[in-house]
């Protein structure tokens, strides 16, 4: 069975309203049997620094998990399994917004949150073409924008004049792998293996193109329509 070198890759954006943010990119292996070859494909580590919305409202937002990895589950029976025997899938990408508000503007129920993350053509490329998702929003140009709704509740939650809220975006397999993880996939009746690991080494040699991996992402708090 070949095997292929892990490999890493830098990752730099923009995270919040006016803040740098630095990733790093790394690599999952996979170990596809019935033949030999090895398809490897990688996953994000994101780390944030904080950010102001320095309007009278203050925001601050940071990566609370970017490990997202487009890695193999463990399937019984499947003729594809991670090399290191565990899963290494985590297609979960959670940030936390701090809401600090004041006299001049208040958290409202009807508020929103909205978190717009731009994508490399590389990435843009995969999405468009099925091969991964990014759930919460529609694809517009190289942007997808996920708006979260301030509830009831949240404002229930706002104590001391602060609210924190956990945001948790999902990174999907598209529907080349039927939407679910290629190891699971391959036990499919009809699943052809080799078509699999084309498309596994397809997101393989794209996001290894220079820049590929670039992401930036925007978040901002908007107070609902005047009624």
């Amino acid at each position: 069975m070949k095997k292929l070198n892990k490999r890493n890759y830098k990752l730099a954006g923009i995270f919040g309203v006016s803040a740098i943010a630095l990733a790093s990119i790394g690599f999952a292996s996979w170990v596809i049997t019935g033949g030999n070859t090895e398809a490897e494909i990688n996953g994000l580590s994101v780390t944030a620094v904080d950010v102001d919305d320095n309007r009278s409202l203050k925001l601050e937002a940071s990566v609370t998990d970017g490990n997202v990895t487009f890695g193999p589950s463990v399937v019984k029976d499947s003729p594809i399994q991670p090399s290191e025997g565990t899963s290494e899938e985590n297609l979960d990408y959670v940030i936390s917004v701090k809401l600090t508000q004041n006299s001049a503007m208040t958290i409202e129920e009807g508020d929103t949150i909205v978190t717009t993350y731009t994508f490399s053509s590389q990435i843009v490329g995969l999405i468009s073409g099925n091969y991964i998702t990014f759930a919460g929003g529609e694809l517009s140009g190289s942007t997808i924008a996920v708006t979260y709704t301030i509830t009831n509740t949240d404002v229930t939650d706002v104590k001391d004049n602060v609210l924190t809220i956990t945001l948790t975006h999902k990174y999907g397999w598209g529907t080349k792998f039927g939407s679910k993880n290629p190891a699971e996939y391959a036990k499919d009746s009809g699943a052809n293996l080799d078509s699999i690991v084309t498309d596994l080494n397809k997101i393989h040699t794209d996001l290894s193109e220079e820049g590929a991996t670039a992401v930036t992402a925007k978040v901002q708090f908007n107070k609902k329509a005047a009624a």
